[in-house]
């Protein structure tokens, strides 16, 4: 099972404090076992972990899934769903539920993004998770397509 876990998130660059920092993301099946590895139509947890340095108001968080080849498969907000805005004044962990990856197989990663309300970026982290699809399936193309023959 591949396992490229990227546990060191925090830039390289400490000379300015984030008010928020992503410091860890985690990826589970529905068991709430940590994986990495995943077939082509399966639900998943991911788990993001911030750390407060600074209490903010109006926070928002992102994910995209990118292609190895560099590809944006699709990037999920907070504000696009039109979720309510975060006061965060103590480190935790904020939950995204997929419901069904439908990529095929491939070497993908997560890139994690916190957001003020005014879309100005306060933290980023390009590649916080990598994760591989597999399939039992013989697939061409991107995504799998929810289909009927008749």
């Amino acid at each position: 099972q591949l396992k490229e876990v990227n546990k060191t998130l925090i830039d390289n660059d400490m000379s300015q404090q984030k008010d928020i920092e992503i410091v860890d993301v985690q990826m589970y099946d529905i068991n709430e076992i940590e994986r990495s590895m995943f077939k082509t139509g399966d639900k998943c947890i991911v788990k993001i972990s911030y750390k407060v340095n600074h209490p903010r108001t109006g926070m928002l968080f992102a994910a995209g899934i990118v292609r190895s080849d560099g590809v944006v498969f699709y990037s999920m907000k907070m504000r696009t769903d039109k979720m309510k805005a975060l006061n965060l004044s103590n480190d935790g962990t904020v939950t995204l539920v997929i419901d069904e990856l439908t990529m095929l197989p491939d070497l993908y990663y997560m890139d994690i993004a916190i957001e003020d309300s005014d879309a100005n970026v306060i933290d980023y982290v390009s590649g916080a998770y990598t994760l591989e699809m597999v399939s039992e399936k013989q697939e061409e193309g991107i995504s799998r397509l929810k289909h009927t023959w008749k």
